[in-house]
């Protein structure tokens, strides 16, 4: 395939060269693309809850636990795990959700909206990655499953404990093949759950990558698990403003170490574009005539009521 000029570049000055963008990607067979932006080109594909302030970490089940304890509702109405981080990122809650978008322009007005003296970054990641598709097609969504209960857990002092209720979730014979295939602390699934120890601390001082060695089915291949791809209901109207989606994070910090590494392979899979800042305000301009502002993708009550301020001056 011939790249465009904006593709060799490396470089988006404009609405224009991001539509050009959207519509010549094509990976994988997908017709689709996800995309985000970024004001800070200097930052990776990282959600909120895995970056430190002042080198401490947020603790997950405590903001979880607070946000419900002081919204006992988003409880009764989200009993699914991503539905209830779904709601809490909502209202600013940092969660292990990271915000993505299937309009690009949408991607392109939150990398030039702020830090007008920064580059910002346009990410585009398709909407189907093999990698991804693999790790729990081949292991029976054990990648998924060991993440929505890794959100949940909080136990440091009996972390194999953890993976054994990971494995008891699973239909017995699934399980036994991929306890021959999920790679944990170096050591195959099956082993690292006959080992007669507790974890207290950090694994190897470093964390545990969940890794699924695909010479089993044929390749060669060694894959992380980064996480998955999540779309979810419509909770809200801003979910259907901005088209939302996101990707879901592999990583737990306990007692601010980690247990389960925070890596960053979203970054591996997508593909980027700098926005230079001395583009960003004309192309918000520009964004304003395709109908994509901050009213038009916030539709709470007190953005629309800035918005009315921002004309209502006399002349």
């Amino acid at each position: 395939m011939q790249h465009s000029d904006i593709e060799n570049r490396k470089e988006i000055h404009c609405v224009a060269d991001s539509i050009k963008l959207a519509k010549s990607e094509i990976s994988n067979n997908s017709k689709s693309w996800w995309f985000r932006g970024q004001s800070d080109a200097r930052h990776n594909l990282i959600p909120s809850l895995f970056r430190p302030i002042n080198g401490k970490y947020y603790d997950e089940n405590k903001l979880i636990n607070e946000f419900v304890r002081m919204h006992p509702e988003a409880r009764e109405r989200h009993t699914d795990v991503l539905e209830l981080l779904t709601y809490a990122q909502h209202y600013g809650l940092p969660t292990r959700l990271l915000d993505w978008t299937e309009n690009v322009l949408v991607a392109l007005y939150f990398a030039c909206s702020s830090d007008k003296n920064l580059d910002g970054k346009l990410f585009l990641l398709p909407d189907f990655v093999d990698d991804l598709f693999d790790f729990d097609y081949y292991n029976f969504d054990f990648g998924k499953v060991f993440l929505k209960n890794l959100i949940e857990y909080n136990d440091a002092d009996d972390f194999d404990h953890f993976f054994r209720q990971v494995a008891s979730l699973m239909n017995e014979t699934n399980f036994y093949s991929i306890s021959k295939q999920i790679i944990i602390d170096g050591q195959r699934l099956d082993d690292f759950l006959t080992l007669e120890k507790k974890y207290h601390g950090p694994l190897l001082g470093n964390g545990i990558d969940l890794i699924f060695d695909t010479q089993n089915v044929g390749t060669e291949r060694s894959i992380k698990h980064a996480g998955f791809m999540y779309t979810p209901k419509r909770l809200n109207k801003r979910l259907v403003t901005q088209s939302g989606c996101f990707t879901c994070h592999t990583g737990k910090i306990l007692f601010n170490e980690q247990y389960v590494k925070v890596n960053n392979e979203f970054d591996k899979f997508s593909r980027s574009f700098i926005i230079p800042s001395r583009y960003k305000a004309d192309i918000l301009n520009e964004l304003k005539y395709c109908g994509i502002y901050e009213a038009a993708l916030f539709p709470e009550l007190e953005y629309q009521t800035k918005h009315i301020k921002s004309y209502s001056l006399f002349k």
